[in-house]
């Protein structure tokens, strides 16, 4: 099986980059919906610095 979300594919592929960002959005929303905040929040500065690095090299 092979994973769609994978660096490469972010860097070449907006619409997989959008629908990564969608789910990412949605973990962390289930993360802090379930208590689990601490974690909700690794989640969330990983998600900037995923965000920071596409940047980096759009």
């Amino acid at each position: 099986m092979q994973t769609k979300y994978t660096f490469a594919n972010l860097v070449n592929d907006q619409t997989i980059r959008a629908s990564f960002f969608r789910d990412y959005d949605k973990l962390i929303t289930n993360l802090k919906a379930l208590g689990y905040y601490s974690v909700a929040i690794k989640h969330a500065k990983n998600k900037k610095r995923i965000a920071a690095e596409l940047e980096e090299i759009d």
